[in-house]
């Protein structure tokens, strides 16, 4: 399960770590990443919650949008194996290194083999030509020239002769 914040609420932490858990107990032990996305929602849920949340057994992991900082510090603090998903793929090199493992990712859906591939060989820290580098992050970027999830629509529609419809207004609205 990915579990969001609620838009403009912006609870306290307190508020929060209440949220959390009452949705964990109600989820009956199902796995559960958190989602940190304080540009669409107004909240951040700070490091102290995080561990906080990380000690139930069900937490296994964050997917954080916001603040990449916060990232080093707070794999310092972890005590148990925890997955840490790049919220985008922009800037992916950058984003293993300073301690994200896992990827949530939008040019995954139009080229999931070269993304897979590109994400393993960063991880595991192989060295890449500068060529492959900038062919990957070229094809990355062009998904973003136009609105996302607009655009991955259309180039699946493309792609694979599957009409994936129109996004709701506003997205892709030309």
């Amino acid at each position: 399960v990915l579990l969001g914040y609620p838009p403009y609420l912006v609870p306290t932490q307190e508020e929060a770590i209440y949220y959390t858990e009452t949705l964990l107990q109600e989820l009956g032990g199902k796995p559960v990443i958190l989602y940190n996305n304080p540009r669409r929602t107004g909240f951040d849920l700070e490091i102290s919650s995080i561990l906080q949340l990380a000690e139930n057994d069900c937490v296994i992991g964050m997917k954080e949008a916001g603040s990449v900082e916060k990232i080093p510090k707070l794999r310092s603090k972890l005590t148990k194996d925890f997955l840490i998903f790049a919220g985008g793929d922009i800037n992916l090199e950058e984003k293993i290194n300073i301690g994200f493992n896992s990827l949530s990712s939008i040019a995954g859906n139009v080229y999931p083999m070269e993304i897979k591939e590109y994400f393993m060989n960063l991880q595991q820290k192989e060295e890449l030509l500068q060529q492959v580098k900038d062919e990957m992050n070229t094809k990355i970027l062009t998904i973003f020239t136009q609105s996302p999830i607009a655009h991955v629509k259309d180039l699946i529609t493309e792609a694979e002769g599957v009409n994936m419809g129109k996004c709701r207004s506003p997205l892709g609205c030309k």
